[in-house]
């Protein structure tokens, strides 16, 4: 039960690391996303690896999968994260189903939410609706036959966290350079939650990961007034091979 309550606390926690942004100056309504650049992503798919620091060496151990999708339409551009975490057993697991409908104004202007929580069975624990109407946003929750709704403002110009996940290949890869992003709202559960701003600075060619066939460019999220934080790695194609969310979490592309 406590290792269950540990891997759903993960999950949760672990949804900052999209909350990844960059410091040239750029504000939030200044950062455009690539129409083409979405359409090229495809699906990617990475491992979560835990790493247990023990007393003598790390071990790590695989504990799921975060599957990432971007749909293009002349109107609409739907954004999916499929997230699957394995139970103690290794064979039973929870699916995570997260899918934001934006418009296609190259800003990602967020209209609708639907996200799911079900067992390896399609036991379906809970499910949630978020809809954003000009200044309102209003979040409906379903769990254990109950809906919880909440609604609050909506600040024009504030990007979803899985959006952000989506720009990080999108970003130059010249080192020092940064973009800073506002508003940044996570992929709500059971409440609506905003950020302060975070700011992406790329620091170069990480030369202890690269190698003769793969250079990797190292990133670093740095939320405002805090140490930095989240780390990721791009290769030249403006592939994101890795995500260290912590010292003990880790995402790595298989495909």
């Amino acid at each position: 039960m406590k290792q269950t309550t540990k891997l759903m606390a993960w999950f949760f926690q672990s949804a900052l690391f999209w909350l990844v942004c960059i410091s040239s100056s750029l504000q939030a309504e200044e950062v455009v996303f690539d129409g083409n650049a979405l359409s090229k992503f495809g699906t990617k798919t990475y491992k979560v690896t835990w790493i247990d620091r023990g007393p003598i060496v790390p071990v790590e151990h695989e504990r799921g999968t975060m599957t990432f999708s971007a749909i293009v339409t002349k109107d609409m551009i739907s954004l999916k994260n499929v997230t699957r975490m394995y139970l103690p057993d290794g064979k039973r697991f929870i699916k995570y189903d997260t899918n934001c409908s934006c418009s296609a104004d190259g800003k990602l202007s967020l209209q609708k939410i639907d996200t799911k929580v079900a067992r390896s069975d399609d036991i379906v624990l809970h499910s949630s609706q978020t809809l954003v109407e000009q200044d309102k946003i209003s979040h409906k929750y379903h769990s254990d036959g109950k809906d919880t709704v909440i609604q609050e403002e909506w600040v024009k110009g504030t990007l979803i966290d899985i959006a952000v996940f989506f720009l990080i290949p999108q970003l130059s890869q010249k080192k020092d350079e940064s973009v800073t992003i506002e508003n940044v709202m996570i992929s709500p559960n059971t409440s609506i939650r905003k950020t302060k701003s975070h700011t992406i600075t790329c620091l170069g060619v990480d030369q202890s990961l690269s190698t003769d066939k793969q250079k990797l460019t190292k990133f670093v999220n740095t939320p405002k007034g805090e140490k930095p934080g989240i780390t990721y790695w791009v290769d030249e194609n403006g592939l994101l091979q890795r995500v260290l969310l912590n010292p003990d979490s880790r995402l790595d592309l298989v495909k």
